[in-house]
């Protein structure tokens, strides 16, 4: 502890100092920059005048050249006695002349008449022009006369004239100092251009030449850039610590020492001006401010400030005349900032060894006043933590540390006693815990037991009722009135056993055992479906059922169908069973990205604020659902687990006697690709011919069930024996070795279990074949089964259909089927006025058995309708023997109660 408050101590010292001698670092550098400042804007401010005058004077004296030359040349022109250089004039086949003499030449257009007059100018320009030449070269690259008819008189050096067209008209040149142009008949430079012969960025100098008021032509000087580049680079590498930008009127950057490889890549790309112009400027920040510089049109700004991504800069801009060219003089921040970066270093580091020195002074106090006492508390107090009630306290003095020693050694007292009975209190909580606990586990088992024992007592004998409810069904001898008791028996053991399944997935989803089955769902079809589905149910009681589908909502999703389905029926279900008047709406759209929601909304009986707290829990009810309507109370209280494991919620918002709305929210993903349609299967009528006799061996300790099977069996030409257990099982097989065993799981003396793993010591799956039966809840058993060896299982109760597809899958067995009704339009359309007529509690049943995607359900319902419509009962039978909901729920949106889909 001691050691800790010291470095503490040590490091609030130093950073305090370090804090002190930072600020005063740069409280001082702040100083000197802003002076600092104040010289280089001055400073750089004088550099911009020199290089201004450096460059005017530059392109002064060129004018003066220029001017001279062109005087000389005017007096030659108009002075009829000055000497000339004879010439033969002649022009060529394309009717121009073209002239060369030595490094001299001359064009004249195809268009204009060799007259005594031009002959003359020719020849005198020959004779005086080499002359003039040799004085223009000083300063200027090339140096010609151009006529005012667009002739060139005399050009230096001689390739242009003699690679012109023979129609080339010079007067585009000189335009700058023609006299509608330029009537004070002043000299004019040319803006910044590319000589594609020459290959050179240049600009031009134009003088006009005038006979007195009549316009002779013009003087022009052209001037390579290269040179003023020079210049101008030589002035930055004499100042050094600035550097400047160069423009011309139009904005293109002509000069900057750090751009030039830019700007030299622009000249070798002469297709367009606008190529200079963006060549020197890489950085945006600099951009940004010549761009200002440029927009603001002043011929001249002083102390201007820019950014660029690296540094502070200042910079001073000045026009040349007369040119109209800006010069953009700057020079960065850091040549002020450098020098004072020393100056704070020096306070910074002072600063620091006074932090280390006055630390270390105050450490070796401090530990000698303060830290040993603490130090040696702080091992009492470390001991009196590891049980040591009997360790011993520092001396007590009259100081804060005494009274803290004191005040420490009466706490650790009233400590001792008091963890001394909390000791004896925890041991007796934890006793308590551990009975609850086990009583707990004891209770959690027990129900467990209870509802797979209820699940196997109550399937057992539904598997017979059902079975040979089924097979009395399917009886041509039975009346009509027996036919409608036996549905009634069917209905009834289809109701009692939805209330086992939901009673048994409540109690699958409390011990988190159900699993989530993702796939691609078409949304729009299973709305549209449930919501005809539902009201049909709807318009008998006199309601109104409408669907709103959002434009936004996606098609195609990825989620559970199964799950997404149960839990809108059930919303459905609920708002039609308590909704005695008005209307039902369903209304679905997209919420944030990947979630869906659906909003159920009714005119019913609503619900209170104190009801809707216990509306989710399992068998809760609430006291109007109970007058309106019955059932388990399970429906709500699954349909809210189903929805947090599609990664959503159900909330509620009601009053009574003013309706409810139910808004039911999930994840759901767009799918990529729609969902696959089921593929038609077969129906049995019996066994497939060229099989040989096929054995089975039927073991239940229940004879109704084995009699059933028997029943349902035989007549397909299966040849069938029974075993009432485990042990007569195992002698048959021996006896007389079958194809395939049908074995009941939970059997008295020997279960099937035990059974099949006897059996599997001696025959391999391909030699026999055993597929398990039960009606027990525990998914356990079915997986101890095929750990010992069985092929296949099956649960009880099942259908016809379920048991003949196991014996095709596991045991190899070939059915002969019946050949499936047209679907063509006209059974489609008998079927579907059948449809119309059927009774309203069979459209109910056939509705529910829809919206679950119960194909057993749906066959049941088939079988049922033989009695009153054939066809229909044909038509639904062979779709369902062909798993096809979709071509079930067309069948229903066609009907005169249908509904288009919205």
């Amino acid at each position: 502890m001691s050691n800790r408050l010291s470095r503490q101590l040590v490091i609030l010292v130093f950073g305090s100092c370090m804090l002190t001698g930072l600020v005063s670092g740069l409280w001082i550098s702040r100083s000197v920059e802003r002076n600092e400042t104040a010289k280089l804007k001055k400073t750089l401010g004088l550099t911009a005048n020199r290089y201004e005058a450096s460059t005017e004077r530059e392109f002064a004296r060129k004018l003066d050249t220029g001017l001279a030359i062109t005087k000389l040349l005017q007096e030659a022109l108009l002075d009829p006695g000055a000497p000339r250089l004879p010439l033969d004039l002649a022009k060529g086949e394309d009717g121009a002349l073209r002239v060369a003499v030595g490094e001299f030449g001359a064009h004249l257009a195809k268009r204009s008449e060799i007259t005594v007059e031009a002959e003359r100018d020719i020849e005198v320009l020959f004779y005086t022009g080499p002359k003039l030449a040799q004085i223009a070269a000083v300063d200027f690259h090339n140096f010609y006369f151009e006529s005012a008819a667009g002739d060139l008189l005399f050009e230096t050096p001689k390739a242009w004239p003699l690679e012109a067209r023979a129609d080339e008209d010079y007067r585009q040149y000189h335009a700058l100092v023609a006299p509608e142009q330029n009537p004070q008949r002043k000299a004019a430079w040319k803006p910044v251009y590319y000589d594609g012969i020459q290959k050179l960025w240049m600009t031009s100098l134009r003088v006009p030449i005038y006979d007195g008021d009549r316009f002779a032509g013009a003087a022009g000087f052209d001037y390579i850039l290269e040179t003023i580049f020079q210049t101008i680079r030589d002035m930055d590498s004499a100042e050094g610590w600035c550097k400047a930008f160069l423009f011309d009127s139009a904005g293109n950057i002509i000069v900057h020492e750090d751009y030039m490889e830019q700007i030299q890549k622009a000249w070798l790309t002469p297709s367009n001006e606008v190529l200079l112009k963006n060549a020197g400027i890489a950085d945006k920040g600099i951009a940004d401010f010549i761009q200002s510089i440029l927009n603001q049109g002043q011929r001249s700004m002083n102390e201007q400030v820019f950014l660029d991504r690296y540094d502070m800069n200042y910079a001073s801009v000045r026009t040349i005349e007369p040119l109209d060219w800006k010069i953009v003089v700057y020079s960065p921040r850091s040549t002020i900032t450098g020098p004072l970066r020393a100056t704070q270093f020096s306070v910074i580091a002072t600063a620091t060894i006074l932090a280390m020195l006055l630390a270390i002074g105050l450490n070796i106090g401090f530990r000698k006043m303060v830290l040993s006492r603490l130090a040696a508390l702080a091992d009492s107090a470390t001991r009196l933590g590891a049980g040591g009630w009997d360790a011993p306290l520092p001396a007590i003095r009259d100081d804060e540390i005494g009274s803290l020693t004191a005040s420490f050694g009466t706490m650790a007292g009233e400590l001792h006693a008091l963890v001394t009975g909390l000791e004896e209190r925890v041991s007796e909580r934890t006793a308590e815990l551990q009975l609850a606990r086990d009583a707990a586990d004891a209770a959690n088992r027990a129900k467990s037991t209870f509802l797979a024992n209820m699940s196997h007592e109550i399937r057992t004998p539904m598997n017979a009722v059902l079975g040979f409810a089924q097979l009395l069904n399917r009886d041509p001898s039975l009346s009509a009135s027996a036919r409608e008791k036996v549905a009634t028996i069917l209905k009834s053991g289809d109701h009692l056993l939805s209330i086992i399944n939901e009673i048994l997935e409540m109690s699958r989803i409390e011990a988190g055992r159900v699993e989530m089955r993702l796939a691609a769902v078409d949304l729009y079809e299973l709305l549209a479906d449930l919501a005809f589905m539902f009201r049909m149910r709807a318009e008998e009681k006199g309601l109104t059922l409408a669907l709103d589908r959002d434009a936004r909502l996606p098609r195609y999703v990825v989620t559970d169908l199964g799950k997404l389905r149960q839990v809108v029926a059930n919303l459905l279900s609920n708002a039609v069973k308590y909704t005695q008047r008005g209307s039902i709406a369903v209304r679905a759209f997209a919420g944030t990205p990947d979630r869906i929601i659906v909003e159920v909304r009714d005119t019913g009986i609503g619900i209170s604020p104190a009801e809707q707290e216990l509306l989710f829990h399992p068998f809760e009810r609430t006291r109007s659902g109970e007058q309106a309507a019955g059932g388990a109370g399970l429906g709500l209280a699954i349909s809210r687990d189903y929805a947090h494991m599609l990664g959503g919620d159900i909330t509620l918002e009601s009053r009574a006697a003013e309706g409810s709305c139910f808004r039911f929210e999930f994840e759901a993903p767009t799918a990529e690709d729609p969902p696959a349609r089921v593929e038609p299967v077969w129906r049995v009528t019996g066994l497939a011919p060229g099989q040989q006799d096929i054995r089975i061996l039927v073991v239940d300790d229940e004879p109704t069930n084995r009699e059933l099977l028997r029943k349902l069996l035989a007549p397909l030409g299966f040849l069938l024996e029974e075993a009432a257990d485990g042990h007569e099982a195992l002698e048959k097989v021996k006896a007389n070795l079958p194809h395939i065993v049908l074995m009941d799981l939970i059997m008295p003396r020997m279960n099937g279990i035990e059974a099949t793993r006897i059996l599997r010591e001696s025959f391999r799956k391909e030699q026999l074949v055993i597929l398990g039966a039960s009606a027990s809840a525990f998914e356990g058993e079915r997986q101890i089964f095929f750990d010992v060896g069985g092929n296949g299982f099956i649960a009880k109760p099942f259908r016809e259909q379920e048991l003949f597809d196991l014996l095709a899958s596991h045991g190899g067995v070939s059915f002969e089927t019946e050949a499936m009704p047209s679907s063509g339009p006209d059974l489609f359309m008998e079927a579907k006025l059948a449809l119309e007529s059927m009774p309203g509690a069979w459209r109910e049943a056939f509705a529910q058995a829809l919206a679950q995607g119960s194909i057993t359900r749906i066959r049941r319902l088939g079988e049922e309708a033989n009695t009153i419509s054939p066809v229909l009962s044909a038509y639904l039978l062979a779709q369902a023997g062909m798993y096809d909901l979709h071509g079930l729920n067309k069948l229903c949106n066609a009907t005169e109660k249908g509904w288009a889909r919205g």
